[in-house]
Formats: structure tokens, C-alpha cells, sequence
């Protein structure tokens, strides 16, 4: 098991599509911190609940539906021409 675990995490530093060498991060967490880096393009600081408030972690019955409802709507939709795209690459 352990080994199959190292050989994993060897394979998935192989796999970054913006590189030709192997990376020191696995290609799914970089590829998550370049989506969480461009969040900015997608969600409206401005909006009701901007990025400087903290939420924290709220189970999911403890979610106010009109808060939630307003979150949602302060995230801008994606260009329909990079909607299928692996844009953050």
C-alpha cells in the first residue's frame, strides 16, 4: 500500500499540462490553487458577502436560504466560449 501511494504521487507530479518537468506539487492541488487564484474573475467582491467576511464552517442546516441565495447571485457566469475549457491551465 505504501508504495502504491508514492507511486501515485510520483505519476500525478507528471501530469501538469503547463509543464514539460515533473512539478514539486501534484498536478490536481496546483491546478486547484490556480482555479482558487482566478476566483476573483468570477465572484463579485462587491456583492453581499464579499471575500473579507467570514463565513467559517456552517453545517448546512444552519444556511440561511435567503444568504445562500444572495452568495449565489453575487458569482458572475462564465464566457460561453471558455465555459468547456480548461481555462485556468
Amino acid at each position: 500500500m505504501p508504495d502504491d501511494l508514492q507511486r501515485m504521487t510520483f505519476s500525478l507530479c507528471h501530469l501538469n499540462a503547463r509543464s514539460t518537468r515533473s512539478t514539486s506539487i501534484v498536478t490536481p492541488v496546483r491546478y486547484a490553487q490556480m482555479v482558487r487564484g482566478r476566483a476573483k474573475h468570477h465572484y463579485d467582491p462587491d456583492g453581499a458577502y464579499g471575500a473579507d467576511e467570514d463565513l467559517g464552517f456552517q453545517e448546512p442546516a444552519d444556511l440561511n436560504p435567503d444568504r445562500v441565495e444572495a452568495m449565489q447571485r453575487s458569482f458572475q457566469p462564465l464566457h460561453p466560449t471558455i465555459a468547456q475549457r480548461m481555462y485556468f491551465l
